[in-house]
């Protein structure tokens, strides 16, 4: 599969960048693609942990304000939800 780029900033960023790095455009390409990927999925793994970590505050924070729901078995709670009976 090849890439066309019809884009002239990106013709001439990709140009410049190969020029700079000694590299083909091809590689230079490769390149910047694959730092930019693995950038992005840093920022979302960060991303994605302080949303997991504000989850658990809330959790706690639940769990402190209300000791008799903390204090019965998760079976009982998630029964009771369903509207089940114990």
């Amino acid at each position: 599969m090849s890439v066309n780029l019809k884009n002239p900033e990106a013709e001439r960023l990709l140009n410049e960048l190969a020029a700079q790095t000694g590299e083909s455009l091809t590689e230079a390409a490769r390149q910047a693609f694959a730092e930019r990927l693995a950038r992005l999925q840093h920022e979302r793994a960060g991303q994605q942990k302080r949303q997991l970590g504000s989850l658990l505050d809330l959790i706690a924070e639940a769990r402190q304000s209300n000791t008799a729901l903390d204090a019965r078995p998760l079976k009982a709670i998630t029964d009771e939800l369903w509207g089940e009976d114990a």
